[in-house]
């Protein structure tokens, strides 16, 4: 009689157990839940930072660069390394003027032994928002 006593008791306390554990688990799970974030908005929130930075022309650039490439490579899939010259070659010749014409005027800003104006990282701010959609 003891003995069925004690199976019952033993039985009732792994159901319990295991009630507890759920109800922790469901409770982990909803605090680990993060709202997803679209990240067309992060990537026009960083734009807006980028347009209104007091930074030199040449570290704006580097930071429109950094965004631009990220953008690319997760929009198109490419991987590895890639310059602006392979990357506007490869938009003319899928007619994505915007990405093409982004493109070019990239490799110019970056490459030109100029400064780069306040104009031009406008420009390619706006060109960038638009291809961000």
């Amino acid at each position: 009689m003891a003995l069925e006593y004690f199976i019952f008791g033993m039985i009732a306390i792994a159901i319990l157990v295991f009630v507890v554990l759920g109800f922790y688990e469901n409770k982990i799970k909803s605090e680990c839940k993060q709202p997803s974030v679209d990240p067309k908005k992060l990537y026009l929130r960083e734009l807006k930072k980028i347009s209104k930075s007091a930074d030199s022309g040449k570290k704006v650039l580097e930071r429109i660069d950094f965004l631009a490439k990220k953008i690319f490579s997760e929009r198109y899939s490419i991987r590895g390394k890639f310059d602006y010259g392979e990357l506007e070659k490869n938009f003319k010749k899928k007619s994505m003027r915007l990405e093409e014409e982004f493109s070019k005027k990239m490799l110019f800003a970056l490459y030109s032994k100029e400064n780069i104006s306040k104009k031009q990282i406008f420009s390619l701010v706006k060109f960038l928002e638009k291809i961000i959609g």
